[in-house]
């Protein structure tokens, strides 16, 4: 649990870095970040983006915040790209990717 909240918390760090900025990272982004990975756990599985997903999308319905529904799954979906992400929601995706890439690779 701590080395995954610790990733979690490093790459919105990384976003934000990424991103140019110094405000907190979009909505999207703040909901897609603690379920990016979480399928490998509670699915027992590491074809874990479906599950993760899922999750996501479970606890934005409950929340009454499903317009972020499709953004938050294109982040969670197309986080693990080897290549540039250049579809929709192109900069959070594209730098949600990056930013779990620099965390992955330790830099």
């Amino acid at each position: 649990f701590d080395a995954y909240g610790n990733h979690v918390r490093r790459m919105l760090h990384f976003f934000v870095a990424l991103a140019g900025g110094n405000d907190a990272p979009p909505d999207h982004v703040q909901a897609a970040a603690p379920f990016h990975d979480l399928g490998i756990w509670t699915a027992h599985t590491f074809d874990y983006l479906p599950p993760s997903g899922a999750l996501a999308d479970a606890w934005l319905a409950e929340r009454g915040m499903q317009s972020l529904a499709p953004e938050v799954a294109a982040i969670i979906v197309e986080h693990h790209r080897l290549r540039p992400y250049a579809g929709p929601w192109a900069a959070n995706v594209e730098t949600f990717r990056r930013a779990d890439l620099v965390d992955l690779s330790l830099g």
